[in-house]
């Protein structure tokens, strides 16, 4: 099923893309309860600590077209609940997250995106890229359960800025506006919670932020944003 659609793409700065490939984690402490080690677990493991088994950066200096396909083909396939989402932050700049999370019932259609991206980046497999140890008898392809892209919040991306998305109607109330920026839910036709969107306007256009159903994640972001159009 088509997730997400992007519409628009402007690389406004040198900051990377960000391809993570991520895994379960356990961790071991010891008496005074510090990490003492970790390791990584199966996908259908019941632990849920998530950590990066490896990670790459790709610059728009080096490849504008490369960050551009590969941010055409993973909102495609993303998870839509999930991405995207303000995640994390560099000394640079703050990054928002896509997703495709691992379920058993999907597992086939996963893997195939899991070797999509080892093909279209094969260094995440280079040793220098890895961060975490992988067992002798297991592969990292095999390890995944999470695959993230992530960009600056700095460029200028837009994407899905109707109301339809595969033939389904949506309804959408404007919950708070602050500055030019507003947090809206949307609702289907029987007024049944489907996501939460923050919209921006700047002297660029109009952009449309996807929060998925959690409410304090589209808080947070709404919040972000406010902040950032004040400064």
């Amino acid at each position: 099923m088509k997730s997400l659609e992007l519409k628009a793409l402007k690389m406004n700065d040198n900051f990377p893309l960000i391809i993570s490939l991520n895994g379960k984690v356990e961790w071991e402490l010891d008496d005074n309860k510090d990490i003492v080690d970790s390791h990584l677990v199966g996908r259908d493991d019941a632990r849920c600590t998530f950590s990066t088994i490896s990670q790459i950066m790709l610059y728009p200096s080096s490849d504008k077209a490369k960050i551009r396909s590969t941010l055409n083909y993973f909102f495609n396939v993303c998870d839509e609940s999930l991405s995207p989402q303000c995640m994390w932050k560099t000394d640079d700049c703050d990054y928002m997250s896509l997703f495709l999370e691992y379920h058993i019932y999907s597992e086939f259609e996963f893997d195939k995106n899991v070797e999509k991206m080892i093909n279209m980046f094969p260094e995440l497999l280079h040793s220098e890229n890895v961060l975490l140890d992988i067992p002798k008898d297991k592969k990292i392809k095999n390890l995944v359960y999470m695959i993230e892209v992530a960009y600056p919040v700095t460029w200028t991306i837009d994407f899905i800025e109707d109301d339809n998305l595969c033939g389904m109607k949506f309804n959408s109330i404007k919950l708070k506006s602050h500055d030019g920026v507003s947090l809206l839910v949307r609702t289907d036709k029987d007024n049944v919670l489907y996501d939460y969107v923050v919209e921006v306007i700047t002297k660029d256009g109009n952009h449309a932020y996807g929060c998925g159903d959690d409410l304090n994640v589209a808080l947070a972001t709404f919040n972000e944003y406010v902040e950032s159009s004040s400064c």
